[in-house]
């Protein structure tokens, strides 16, 4: 209300910080690597996205939410490993 009555503009593209970081192109790559990795999967168990009974939609869901959460799994787990000892399965 007052910047309109005033006339000063709300928000300035100088205020927008748009330069990549190092951290939006680890991101970038997490998200190609984890898609080739559950395309890779997929395709090793035979379930084959093109046929008309394959539940495409379901397939989808899970893999946006295992992307996701492919980060926080893969930092633990390398922690894990780094720490070392005996691992019991």
């Amino acid at each position: 209300k007052y910047s309109v009555e005033s006339q000063v503009a709300i928000l300035t593209l100088q205020d927008i910080n748009l330069n990549p970081s190092i951290l939006n192109f680890f991101g970038i790559i997490l998200l190609i690597l984890g898609a080739i990795f559950i395309l890779f999967a997929l395709f090793y168990v035979n379930k084959s996205l093109s046929k008309k009974d394959a539940p495409f939609i379901p397939v989808v869901f899970y893999s946006l939410v295992y992307m996701t959460l492919y980060p926080i799994i893969l930092i633990t787990s390398l922690c894990k490993f780094l720490k070392g000892g005996k691992h019991l399965w």
